[in-house]
């Protein structure tokens, strides 16, 4: 009786280390793929929780939006815009880039002396190789973070995407963008 009463226990005891393995091992999230044929893109959102898409137009140019449902925490919301047909060449896509910043940043109310101190930075998401500047704006009334890039794949035209969340959350949308991010492909 006492060696199955030291059997069991020791299953009881070490089974949670028999299935650690299985247990560390994060299963791979549930993504919504849209394939946004007027865009030239393929752009990843989340499944769980569902984020809301809608699509628009600056003009005649096609603009996704993603954002977080009214019960998750913190909310954010996200815009891809996309300029896959007009290619640019390697020397010319720094200059784009810096004007496209800037006008991300002059449309968010950064004041010319906030700009001249931010720093772009280069960053790589996926297939899109390009620039990034991270900093705090009023969006919509509300102290927010704000990131913007913009990148290309050689021989593609550039992707500019943006993406705010209230002020100091941003670290908590890390994941969301790795996933979203690096997952946009040209179609």
């Amino acid at each position: 009786m006492r060696n199955i009463v030291v059997v069991f226990l020791s299953l009881l005891i070490f089974s949670p280390l028999i299935n650690s393995e299985e247990q560390t091992q994060a299963k791979p999230r549930v993504m919504v793929k849209h394939a946004e044929s007027n865009m030239g893109l393929e752009i990843w959102t989340e499944h769980n929780p569902l984020w809301y898409v809608e699509r628009r137009f600056i003009g005649n140019r096609p603009v996704f939006l993603a954002q977080t449902p009214p019960q998750v925490y913190p909310p954010a919301s996200m815009s891809v815009i996309s300029y896959a047909t007009q290619k640019t060449e390697n020397d010319d896509f720094s200059e784009v880039a810096s004007i496209a910043i800037d006008n991300g940043l002059s449309y968010y109310g950064v004041s010319e002396i906030e700009r001249q101190q931010l720093r772009k930075h280069r960053k790589q998401y996926g297939e899109l190789e390009g620039f990034e500047v991270n900093f705090k704006a009023k969006v919509h009334g509300f102290p927010s973070d704000v990131k913007i890039f913009i990148g290309r794949k050689e021989g593609k035209g550039p992707v500019l995407l943006q993406l705010y969340t209230l002020e100091g959350k941003m670290e908590h949308l890390t994941e969301q963008i790795r996933r979203s991010w690096t997952n946009i492909r040209y179609l």
